[in-house]
């Protein structure tokens, strides 16, 4: 590839970056083929997993310019295609391949029917999970067959596209279990101790609690987070930073301050057991203390968190979470 075709490579994969968080799951992949179009040109396109053991059949493929009603004819058509078997003796190699009089029936009758004449397919497998990914795009008689630069771009590309596929139903599945999660940013920390990655407004948090800060160097406080190499945290005036280490790296969380994390340690301790249901004289009783004091407690939680009731408390403390 020369110089312009790297640089419209990277800006593919820079907008393909985008779509993870950007695009819903139902809506990621449609997206993605519409910003592929830009660099790859296609008139149809077929994107889709299926199940290694189940004959390769498709399941709930993304199809884009083509007949999408009834996918029999699109598998028989693929069965009977000999440049298929290279597709998937070769994973993740392009095959690009014209129609023409000599290809099987089926092959004829469906690109005929659907005014599609030149074709390139690509694929890859995870035995992992049990399956196969394949993307196949057309483009009808009077355009131009698929050339060795697109074969290239499509090889470079590929993966990129199957990864972020998952992180975008990852990423989506997560925000509907955890509703919080916008609270939150994540860094990654090398062994050196300096920031070796970050998710886009990381710095901006960090700035709230230490406004001059420059990357990669950690603040103080959170070097000494890191440095502890087992999982500790730092609440600071306006954020909240949890250092998580792993064996070569630490992951940090940083999120907002939330009422809860005004709670002192007796206190968060106390609050936790109301939310569990425990009355004040069985609170008193678990933590040895007199009941009077355990009351003092939880009236002083309600006032810091501002709450009535234990029942609100739980949602506050999920928060933190």
């Amino acid at each position: 590839m020369n110089e312009k075709q790297l640089f419209l490579l990277s800006e593919f994969l820079e907008t393909l970056a985008g779509h993870v968080s950007a695009s819903a799951p139902h809506s990621f992949r449609k997206n993605v083929l519409f910003s592929l179009s830009r660099y790859i040109g296609f008139d149809g396109a077929i994107w889709g997993e299926a199940h290694i053991t189940d004959r390769m059949t498709l399941h709930e493929p993304e199809v884009v310019g083509l007949p999408s009603d009834d996918l029999s004819d699109v598998q028989a058509a693929a069965y009977s295609d000999p440049h298929m078997q290279l597709v998937f003796q070769q994973p993740g190699s392009p095959v690009a391949y014209s129609v023409d009089e000599n290809s099987p029936k089926a092959l004829i009758d469906y690109t005929s029917q659907n005014d599609v004449k030149h074709i390139m397919s690509t694929a890859q497998f995870d035995p992992e999970i049990g399956l196969a990914s394949g993307l196949v795009l057309t483009r009808r008689p009077e355009n131009h067959a698929f050339n060795k630069i697109e074969e290239a771009y499509m090889f470079a590309l590929f993966p990129h596209l199957i990864r972020c596929w998952a992180e975008n139903q990852i990423c989506f599945a997560r925000s509907e279990i955890d509703k919080d999660h916008r609270n939150k940013v994540f860094a990654v920390v090398s062994r050196l101790g300096h920031i070796s990655g970050a998710e886009k407004g990381f710095f901006s948090k960090l700035r709230l609690e230490w406004p001059n800060h420059q990357g990669p160097e950690l603040p103080d406080e959170i070097k000494s987070l890191v440095s502890r190499r087992s999982l500790a945290s730092h609440t600071g005036g306006k954020i909240v930073v949890k250092c998580h280490p792993t064996k070569d790296l630490s992951l940090l969380v940083v999120r907002s301050r939330v009422k809860a994390d005004s709670l002192t340690k007796k206190q968060l301790t106390v609050a936790r057991l109301c939310v569990d249901g425990l009355t004040y004289r069985e609170i008193a009783k678990h933590l040895s203390i007199a009941p009077s004091t355990a009351r003092n407690h939880i009236a002083a939680i309600h006032e810091r968190l501002a709450v009535n009731r234990n029942s609100e408390i739980a949602g506050l403390l999920a928060e933190m979470e």
